[in-house]
């Protein structure tokens, strides 16, 4: 059965409320827990090398490679997995970004035990893609670690500064692995349609 657009609706909506609060947080300019928690300074110091100037990357979780900066998160499902979700760089970061594929420096393992993952075939803004990234790394990305975390059993969970999902998404599945990964990088899963194909793809699973 999949999930009804009511409900689609409200936990997207429930989801976005959240998100937005992390973005609020990210910008505040008095110290405070979740400002640390959320800051995203790094990455407004370096506004040249994000493709996206509103994607950027979580100071707690980023990724660097030699000590120069890529767009890139280290995300935890709250299962014990876990991936690299990176922004495709501009030109002149190429060599830092496939430094860190092919150094491993970015996952923190041998090159041989890393996984490059290439989705084609999946429309970006109604254009096909078939390019060895997915440019922002956040809606594509996002969905592809969600459905790999939804694979295994068990709910996924994370601290977080924001608290718990109402008690209404308690035991939803979907919505807890979104909202965990969120914690690690912004705006994992986009938009309802990213959303929706998470619940229609776990109802195969069960």
């Amino acid at each position: 059965m999949t999930i009804s657009s009511t409900k689609l609706e409200r936990v997207f909506d429930i989801l976005s409320e959240r998100e937005a609060v992390r973005l609020q947080c990210a910008q505040l300019h008095r110290p405070s827990p979740e400002q640390v928690f959320y800051s995203v300074r790094n990455s407004l110091r370096h506004r040249p090398d994000n493709r996206y100037s509103n994607i950027l990357a979580y100071d707690r979780t980023a990724v660097t490679v030699d000590g120069r900066y890529i767009n890139a998160n280290v995300v935890k499902d709250g299962k014990g997995g876990w991936w690299v979700a990176a922004q495709a760089p501009p030109p002149h970061a190429f060599d830092t970004f496939f430094r860190a594929l092919y150094t491993g420096s970015a996952s923190g393992r041998a090159p041989k035990d890393a996984i490059v993952v290439q989705l084609t075939g999946w429309k970006e803004r109604g254009v096909p893609k078939a390019d060895p990234y997915i440019s922002a790394g956040v809606g594509r990305t996002g969905t592809f670690i969600a459905l790999s975390s939804l694979r295994i059993r068990g709910m996924a969970s994370h601290p977080s500064p924001l608290g718990p999902l109402p008690g209404e998404l308690e035991a939803d599945h979907v919505a807890q692995t979104v909202d965990v990964i969120r914690e690690c990088r912004g705006m994992m899963v986009q938009n309802k349609e990213q959303l929706k194909l998470i619940y229609d793809m776990q109802q195969g699973m069960q």
